[in-house]
């Protein structure tokens, strides 16, 4: 996706997420990738994740978030795994097109 943003795109989507009222980082990859699943038109297996994280909302990211301090800084282990639950939507999807 990062490709199709560019100098072109980059604006674009900064003004989106700011007039979205998404003020912190911990939205923005969640955000880019709906922006992408909505605009550059990806395959069902490789956009699921997008969908989960945008239907998924504030809860969802901030167990990922969790999840990445845990992976990253070494925050204890949280009892949910958004990478897990990621991975098998992914998993799924990709058996339901083979």
């Amino acid at each position: 996706m990062l490709e199709q943003l560019c100098d072109r795109w980059s604006l674009i989507v900064i003004r989106d997420l700011m007039f979205g009222n998404r003020r912190s980082y911990d939205e923005l990859f969640a955000q880019m990738a709906a922006w992408g699943r909505r605009h550059a038109r990806p395959s069902r297996e490789l956009s699921v994740r997008a969908e989960l994280l945008e239907k998924g909302g504030a809860p969802l990211w901030n167990a990922f978030m969790d999840e990445l301090r845990h992976l990253h800084l070494g925050a204890p282990r949280p009892a949910r795994s958004v990478f897990g639950e990621l991975q098998a939507a992914y998993e799924k999807s990709r058996a339901h097109r083979a």
